[in-house]
């Protein structure tokens, strides 16, 4: 749904239904993803997001036929999902901006958040991108941190070339990696 500088999107996926048991999916689950982007002038948008994710109980599906949408809850089962706030804006013509925070509702004290900054245009052979990222826990080692930054060079109208630099942080221990994307069409 679209409302001038408003949109709203909604989708429902059920997995497991109908699976045998000797299957790799165990559980039968219903998942909600709702956003809602509210875009300001000059290229900023402002977007809430939410995923509800909610075990279905076996015994109460064999009474629905294979087109029925279950819409069940259980007690014995606790459902999960979180919520994040996204914000991003356009500095220039070529720099963009972003940040987001994600609270998962399982674990309200766990936060995973993260700022890009980035100069890709599609027009030039040149551009560099930055990601900041990480999970704020309860202690030094529940904490996850990662930093990410790539040059772009346009090597022709269907193939794109990112060498890159990643140093990852889990707890105490330390990764750095050197890392070569491609972006490329036919």
């Amino acid at each position: 749904m679209r409302k001038s500088n408003v949109t709203a999107s909604l989708a429902q996926i059920v997995t497991g239904l109908g699976m045998p048991p000797s299957s790799s999916i165990t559980d039968n689950r219903s998942s909600t993803f709702g956003q809602l982007v509210y875009q300001f002038s000059r290229g900023s948008k402002l977007s809430i997001l939410g995923l509800h994710d909610m075990p279905l109980s076996s015994k109460k599906l064999g009474r629905f036929g294979a087109l029925t949408i279950p819409l069940i809850g259980t007690k014995t089962r606790v459902p999960a999902g979180s919520i994040a706030l996204m914000a991003e804006s356009e500095l220039d013509d070529f720099t963009k901006i972003g940040g987001w925070v994600e609270m998962d509702k399982l674990n309200p004290k766990y936060l995973q958040l993260g700022v890009t900054i980035s100069d890709v245009s599609e027009d030039s052979s040149f551009g560099w991108g930055t990601v900041l990222g990480g999970v704020i826990g309860n202690s030094v080692d529940d904490a996850h941190f990662q930093a990410d930054s790539c040059l772009k060079i346009n090597m022709g109208n269907n193939f794109c070339l990112k060498p890159g630099l990643v140093l990852g942080i889990d707890g105490k221990s330390k990764t750095a990696a050197l890392v070569l994307r491609s972006n490329w069409s036919l």
